[in-house]
């Protein structure tokens, strides 16, 4: 019959069991989950926000009025200085050509303000046909259909009389297309650097024109077309001028009626009133930063999981 009597465990073993564990074993799994604990309870109070760059456009909100040359040509007479307040088509600037470009203003008024019904009493006394340059011989043809209408009222000579005006006035409006440079708006005059004897190509930029009436500056951000859903009125902005001026307060304007230009959305920003640049200056530019949803650091570490359940 088996001895009942044997002991279970040796004295090594026995030792281990009757040795009480160190702390770090008693209470190990106890720190580990206040650690989590901790951890998921201070990643609730983490927001990490979703971002979307853009580019930052700050400009006038009135832009400037740029008048470009319409054909190659020296300048010959600058009848404008800066900061000169101008009128819309007044002259800026005469080309230089062979004619005088007094008397061929002068004609041009004079054809352009013609009375057919008191033709009797239309005179070009003071306009020589030496000064008009290539456009003299329309202006003699003119003058002697002129005088034959007066002698003779017959049907033949006011048709004559009525075409050569009319290809008088086209020539003289193809003549200030290419050699005058006219305001094409109200405003206050800043040049390029022009002056007499500058020679300038077609499509330069000669001068430009500016709002003479208060005129803020308007902040801006550009949108690729698959950016803007994601927008939405009073997010908040983050950017940097080239001047290195920071804005905190800057929010977006409403999305929903931005007009597409150039490939981009622009979308007004709407700042505090002691941010708002009053004083007008040319375009600058900047980075942006749009401040899309603002996500607690547990939403994103278990985003997976709450894409499974949903």
């Amino acid at each position: 019959m088996p001895n009942t009597n044997l002991p279970i465990r040796n004295t090594v073993v026995q030792d281990i069991l009757d040795k009480m564990p160190a702390w770090p074993i008693l209470w190990g799994n106890t720190i580990v989950f206040v650690l989590l604990l901790s951890l998921m309870s201070l990643s609730w109070f983490i927001k990490y926000p979703d971002a979307l760059s853009a580019e930052l456009v700050v400009e006038p909100k009135v832009p400037p009025c740029i008048i470009n040359a319409r054909c190659n040509g020296l300048i010959d007479t600058v009848l404008v200085t800066d900061g000169q307040t101008v009128k819309i088509n007044d002259v800026l600037c005469v080309l230089r050509q062979d004619a005088d470009y007094k008397s061929l203003l002068q004609l041009d008024s004079l054809v352009n303000a013609l009375y057919f019904e008191n033709l009797s009493l239309v005179s070009f006394e003071g306009i020589s046909a030496t000064q008009l340059g290539d456009i003299a011989p329309l202006f003699v043809l003119l003058k002697r259909d002129l005088t034959a209408l007066k002698l003779n009222g017959s049907r033949s000579n006011y048709s004559n009389f009525v075409a050569t005006w009319q290809q008088l006035k086209m020539t003289l409006q193809q003549w200030d297309s290419n050699y005058i440079l006219r305001a094409s708006t109200n405003g206050l005059m800043s040049s390029y650097t022009v002056a007499p004897g500058t020679f300038i190509a077609a499509g330069d930029p000669v001068f430009e024109i500016k709002s003479s009436k208060p005129n803020p500056l308007q902040y801006q951000v550009k949108i690729l077309p698959a950016d803007i859903n994601k927008l939405c009125e009073g997010q908040e902005v983050l950017f940097n001028t080239d001047g290195g001026k920071q804005h905190l307060l800057a929010q977006l304007g409403i999305c929903t009626n931005c007009k597409q230009k150039n490939g981009y959305y622009r979308v007004d920003l709407k700042l505090e009133p002691e941010d708002l640049v009053k004083s007008e200056a040319k375009q600058i530019t900047g980075v942006a930063t749009i401040i899309l949803h603002e996500h607690r650091l547990c939403e994103r570490m278990f985003a997976n999981i709450f894409k499974m359940f949903n």
